[in-house]
């Protein structure tokens, strides 16, 4: 398969080591420690914010690289008595980091590919990110066929 040849694969125990290294990062940048509550949910020390992590490999398209990820909202409802909720999508590794409001994410859920279960109820959302050439980071709403540069919420 030529899409599996031209991306870097992440395994199970390296998500969770890439995982730790991304919340060391955040928790550097903010000044705040975070702790892993569940899954892929982590709460900072003053309960303030709380974050759900993602990380994807990344795919060759057209001289890009393409991230995917799923976003359940079943997670954003676990974290929706804290005050700051985010998405971390972790890019490939630690270096590219895309922290998106849960906010922003639910503002487009009409405009996102979905999946869906045997009766019909959305399971997750399809979040597609592109990394371009010049360094970029472009969500892709593939329901309405847009892109939204989001390279300002890339973690720096």
């Amino acid at each position: 398969n030529t899409q599996q040849q031209n991306s870097t694969s992440i395994s199970a125990v390296d998500k969770n080591a890439l995982a730790q290294r991304c919340i060391q990062k955040l928790s550097n940048i903010s000044k705040t420690d975070f702790v892993h509550k569940k899954g892929r949910i982590y709460v900072s020390s003053d309960g303030q914010t709380e974050i759900v992590m993602a990380t994807s490999k990344a795919y060759k398209q057209a001289g890009n690289e393409r991230y995917w990820f799923a976003y359940r909202n079943n997670y954003a409802s676990d974290i929706s008595s804290c005050q700051n909720k985010f998405y971390v999508f972790v890019c490939g590794d630690v270096s590219t980091m895309v922290k998106l409001p849960v906010e922003e994410l639910e503002k487009h859920t009409k405009d996102m590919a979905e999946s869906k279960d045997e009766d019909g109820k959305t399971t997750h959302y399809h979040v597609y990110l592109f990394k371009e050439q010049d360094g970029k980071i472009k969500w892709r709403l593939s329901k309405i066929d847009q892109e939204i540069d989001v390279t300002d919420f890339l973690v720096k």
